[in-house]
């Protein structure tokens, strides 16, 4: 008996005060994936983007709001000096336009008259 209660001391010393055993996790479901890190997703973001000087008539009408006509026009209207451009010659409504324009970008052409 005395054994036992000086194993029990000693465990109890042993183990800091609060200290549990640890329990068992349940594992992930499969397809689970944990949420992306913050960085992670503005990168993903930016990687979604569509270029309007640069993309095709499909890759345009994955913008909500953009169907084939309007997908016609930008690619016609092209190049494009600033996104708001859109607006400005008719091709979009300020409300489309404003639902779509954190996912367009463009790129300027290279100046073919430039010296070089």
């Amino acid at each position: 008996m005395l054994r036992t209660a000086s194993i029990a001391a000693l465990l109890a010393l042993a183990v800091p005060a609060g200290a549990r055993a640890a329990e068992p996790t349940a594992a992930p479901a499969p397809g689970d994936r944990p949420a992306p890190a913050p960085a992670a997703k503005a990168k993903t973001a930016r990687a979604r983007r569509v270029d309007i000087n640069t993309a095709t008539r499909a890759e345009l009408r994955t913008l909500p709001g953009v169907g084939e006509t309007e997908a016609k026009q930008i690619v016609a209207g092209r190049p494009w000096k600033t996104k708001a451009d859109l607006v400005t010659r008719g091709v979009l409504t300020e409300g489309r336009y404003a639902s779509i324009r954190n996912r367009i970008t463009l790129t300027l052409p290279a100046n073919p008259r430039a010296k070089e």
